[in-house]
C-alpha cells in the first residue's frame, strides 16, 4: 500500500497500478478482511483514474460491502482516509461520471453525513472536496463555491495543504464561471500553484488542469488554454485518463474560439477533437462526458446545416439519461434538440 501511495503521488500512474494489483492479489490469497477492502479501495481509485469507470464502480461496490459487513466497527484508514466517507465519496463520484448524477449526489452528501460524525477533519476535508468536485462536474458555479468555501474553512483550519490547493481550484473556477473573471482566475491560479507545489513538479494531473482549461475557454484565454489542453492531454496518455474526453471536447471549443469567423480549417480540427472525445467517452462508458461531446458536435453540425445528423447523434445519448435533468448539461443538450426539431 505505501508503495501505491509513493508512486500515485509521484504521477507514474502506471507503476502505482502495479502494487495495486499486487496488493489485491495478496489480500485475496490471504482473505484478510481489512486487507481485501483497503486493496480494493486503492484497485478502484486507479480504475476510476484511469478511465476504467466500470471497474472503478466494481472495485468500490466490493470495498464498502465489505466495509459495512466488518464485525469490528472500529474506522479503517488508508493514506490516512477512513474508508468509510472516502470511499463512498469516490464510489459517489464514479458514479457520476458514469451518468447517474442524481445517485451520486445522495451518495456525497450520506459520505459527508459520516465525515462530519467521525469528526476527522482529514476525511472531511476529502468528503467536502468531491461534494464541491461533483457540483464542478454539473456547472453549478454558485453551489460549487458554496462547498468549497466551506472545505477551504477545514482546510485551513487543520492546514492540509493538498484539499486547500483543490478547493482554490474549485473556487477560482466557479467565480470564473459566473463572470468573476479576473478573481477567480487569480485564485484559480493561486489553486494551481499550491497543488502543484504539494504534489511536486512531477505530477501533472489531468483532473485538476481541466477545471482550468474550462476557466481559460470562458474567459477568453484561448492560446493559454489550448497550452493547458495539450499538457493536459501529455499527461493523460500517461495513464490518468479519466478526463480525456473532456480534454479532448474542450480543445475543440478552443479551437472554434481561436478562429472568431470559425473557418473551415477550424470547424474541421474542431470536429475531429469532438469525434475523438466520443470516442474515449464511449470506451470508457462515460456518459457525462459522451453527452457534452455529442453536444457540442451536434450543434457544431447544426452550423453547417446537417441538422437531421446532429439530431440523430444527440437524440439517443440524451435519451438515455433518466435523472438529472436540471443539470446544465441535461438542459442544453434539450435546448438544442428543440432547435433542430
Amino acid at each position: 500500500n505505501g508503495l501505491w501511495v509513493f508512486h500515485a503521488a509521484r504521477g507514474d500512474y502506471r507503476a502505482a497500478r502495479k502494487f495495486s494489483e499486487e496488493h489485491l492479489r495478496l489480500a485475496q490469497t490471504a482473505q484478510e478482511s481489512d486487507a481485501l477492502i483497503k486493496a480494493h479501495y486503492v484497485c478502484g481509485a486507479d480504475c476510476l483514474w484511469g478511465g476504467e469507470l466500470v471497474s472503478a464502480r466494481a472495485h468500490y461496490e466490493q470495498a464498502l460491502t465489505l466495509y459495512k459487513g466488518r464485525a469490528d466497527q472500529s474506522p479503517l484508514y488508508v493514506t490516512g482516509l477512513e474508508i468509510g466517507p472516502t470511499g463512498r465519496s469516490i464510489y459517489a463520484f464514479t458514479v457520476g461520471n458514469l451518468g447517474y448524477v442524481e445517485q451520486a449526489l445522495i451518495l456525497q452528501h450520506e459520505a459527508l453525513q459520516r465525515a462530519r460524525e467521525l469528526a476527522q477533519p482529514y476525511s472531511l476535508a476529502f468528503a467536502l472536496t468531491y461534494v464541491a468536485w461533483h457540483y464542478l462536474q454539473s456547472r453549478n458555479g454558485p453551489v460549487t463555491q458554496s462547498w468549497a468555501d466551506e472545505a477551504i474553512h477545514v482546510c485551513v483550519e487543520h492546514e492540509l495543504a493538498y484539499y486547500l490547493a483543490l478547493n482554490l481550484i474549485f473556487r477560482g473556477w466557479a467565480l470564473t464561471i459566473q463572470g468573476q473573471t479576473a478573481d477567480g482566475l487569480r485564485q484559480l491560479e493561486e489553486g494551481i500553484a499550491a497543488w502543484r507545489q504539494t504534489m511536486g513538479v512531477q505530477n501533472h494531473d489531468p483532473n485538476m488542469l481541466t477545471p482550468q482549461v474550462e476557466a481559460y475557454a470562458k474567459a477568453g484565454l484561448t492560446e493559454e488554454g489550448l497550452r493547458i489542453v495539450a499538457e493536459a492531454l501529455d499527461a493523460a496518455a500517461l495513464g490518468m485518463k479519466r478526463c480525456e474526453a473532456e480534454l479532448h471536447r474542450l480543445k475543440g471549443e478552443l479551437l472554434l474560439q481561436k478562429s472568431p469567423e470559425h473557418g473551415a480549417r477550424s470547424k474541421e480540427q474542431a470536429e475531429a477533437c469532438y469525434l475523438k472525445a466520443l470516442e474515449v467517452a464511449r470506451h470508457q462508458s462515460a456518459k457525462s462526458w459522451e453527452l457534452r461531446a455529442a453536444t457540442s458536435l451536434a450543434r457544431l453540425w447544426q452550423g453547417q446545416g446537417k441538422r437531421v445528423e446532429a439530431r440523430e447523434l444527440l437524440a439517443p445519448v440524451y435519451d438515455w439519461f433518466t435523472e438529472g435533468f436540471d443539470t446544465a448539461d441535461l438542459k442544453d443538450a434539450k435546448a438544442l434538440l428543440a432547435q433542430l426539431s
